[in-house]
């Protein structure tokens, strides 16, 4: 079984260099990346390398004598978005391969569509070790996973006298795969990682937003209606003192069911939305 699957990803981008369906005119490359959505910026930078690349390549004679063709979609920065772009782009679109999907979350969720499609798709950004480690035959990655990022850090930790370490992450595929590689290498090189030394038992709020610092600086203690906050969190006490927190930098803490947190972290729905206190709550169905 393992022997065959080692050649089918193989085959299946020399279909993919061949056109497709037969008699096919040009090469088509499936793009799948956020162009809306918390990761629109970055998902815009690669659609505008991958023409770049395009138009090069094409102004040189293409490959095996046909242009190429990029057929690009919106997964919108959300991982069931990205499932869907992926299968439109084998089923409606007809691309025998893809590039994406930008993050590590929407890039899991893809890789099912490739297995049961058997189309091979490179992965141009994502780092989490899962896409690898998962043995998924039609991955090709061109960015490395953390785990090798933090193989890499390790060469300068012993310049920089490191003596504890903590992790303020994204708590998604990106976030969570990283702080535990570079945690595994930490720990390797005797360097203590703060949280567990010193913080056993502690509890975590969350509170999410995607606007940059000067939007932040702008919006804080705006007048009218402040700007929301959504937040979570298992301690009522630790919830009050960082909804205070909130409130002296400018804004209005709207506090949500934990069980729903993932509706407004990095990738939900609700990330990055721009809202006063009663459209969120509105959003979330809350009445105060």
């Amino acid at each position: 079984m393992m022997r065959t699957m080692k050649y089918v990803p193989a085959a299946a981008l020399a279909v993919a260099l061949l056109g497709g369906p037969a008699g096919a005119q040009t090469i088509k490359i499936g793009v799948n990346e956020p162009l809306t959505g918390a990761f629109a910026a970055s998902g815009t930078y690669v659609v505008n390398g991958a023409k770049i690349a395009a138009d090069e390549i094409n102004a040189k004679g293409g490959v095996l004598g046909k242009k190429i063709e990029l057929v690009i979609e919106d997964n919108k920065s959300n991982p069931t978005e990205a499932a869907a772009v992926a299968e439109k782009l084998i089923n409606s679109d007809k691309t025998p391969v893809m590039m994406g999907a930008w993050g590590s979350s929407l890039t899991l969720a893809v890789m099912p569509k490739l297995m049961e499609y058997e189309t091979p798709m490179v992965v141009e950004t994502s780092s989490s070790g899962k896409i690898t480690t998962s043995g998924n035959p039609y991955i090709f990655r061109i960015s490395p996973p953390s785990a090798v990022e933090a193989v890499a850090f390790r060469n300068i930790v012993d310049k920089l006298d490191l003596k504890k370490v903590d992790f303020l992450v994204i708590n998604n595929d990106w976030g969570r795969g990283t702080a535990e590689d570079f945690g595994k290498m930490f720990k390797e090189k005797g360097i203590g990682v703060t949280t567990e030394s010193y913080l056993k038992g502690a509890h975590v709020v969350r509170a999410f937003n995607s606007m940059s610092y000067t939007s932040f600086a702008r919006e804080a203690h705006r007048p009218g209606d402040l700007m929301a906050i959504p937040m979570a969190g298992d301690d009522p006490r630790a919830v009050d003192v960082a909804s205070q927190l909130v409130r002296d930098a400018g804004f209005d803490p709207v506090v949500v069911p934990l069980q729903r947190a993932q509706e407004f972290a990095q990738g939900g729905p609700i990330y990055g939305q721009q809202l006063t206190a009663k459209e969120l709550r509105a959003r979330f169905g809350l009445s105060k």
